[in-house]
Formats: structure tokens, C-alpha cells, sequence
């Protein structure tokens, strides 16, 4: 996966010079990188090629599916850390934040 992303941003930084580069090549390639991502649980960074990859793809159902699912995780994550900090309210909070994003997802409900 660490290739991947290595790979998928050198990519992206050649792209984003080019001026005759199409969007969706680049929103493909974010997607990957992505994908990538939360695979190895970084949602974050996950979140982050997700969302650029929707603006420049905004058609696409299943990437949008996608930045869903990854920001329920990013949001379960920060609910996770919240609750065993003691901050229950933070933690309720960020649980409320992630169903509203995937309501079906039973991680969010555990």
C-alpha cells in the first residue's frame, strides 16, 4: 500500500502541472490513493483524496459511497479516542457524526 500511495502521488504531482490533463484522470488516480489510505486505516488522508477526488468526479455514486464510508471511519476513530478520554459528550457527538454518514454501518452502533 506504502507503494501505491508513494506511486499515486508522484503521479499526481506530474498531473497537476499539466494543463491539458483531464479531471477525471486525476480524480481516478486520488481515488486509488484513497482506497490505499484507508486501507492502512489512515482515514484522514483517505478522507481527504476522497473529497477531492467527488469534486472532480461529481457523477460518480460509488466514489461518493466511498467518501461516506471513510468519513463514518475518520468519525469513529475520533469517537473512539474521544470515549476513552472521558470526553462522552465529544464521543456521542462524533457517533452522531459518522450514522448520519453511513446509518447502516454496524461498527457505528456498536
Amino acid at each position: 500500500m506504502e507503494q501505491c500511495i508513494q506511486e499515486c502521488t508522484e503521479c499526481i504531482q506530474l498531473l497537476d502541472q499539466d494543463s491539458r490533463v483531464k479531471p477525471e484522470q486525476i480524480g481516478k488516480i486520488l481515488a486509488r490513493r484513497g482506497s490505499a489510505y484507508a486501507e492502512l486505516t489512515q482515514w484522514q488522508q483517505a478522507h481527504h483524496d476522497f473529497q477531492r477526488a467527488c469534486s472532480l468526479l461529481p457523477a460518480n455514486k460509488q466514489l461518493k459511497a466511498d467518501r461516506d464510508r471513510v468519513g463514518a471511519a475518520l468519525h469513529r476513530s475520533a469517537a473512539d479516542t474521544s470515549f476513552a478520554q472521558g470526553d462522552m459528550e465529544l464521543a456521542l457527538a462524533e457517533y452522531d457524526n459518522g450514522l448520519e454518514l453511513e446509518p447502516e454501518d454496524p461498527k457505528m452502533l456498536v
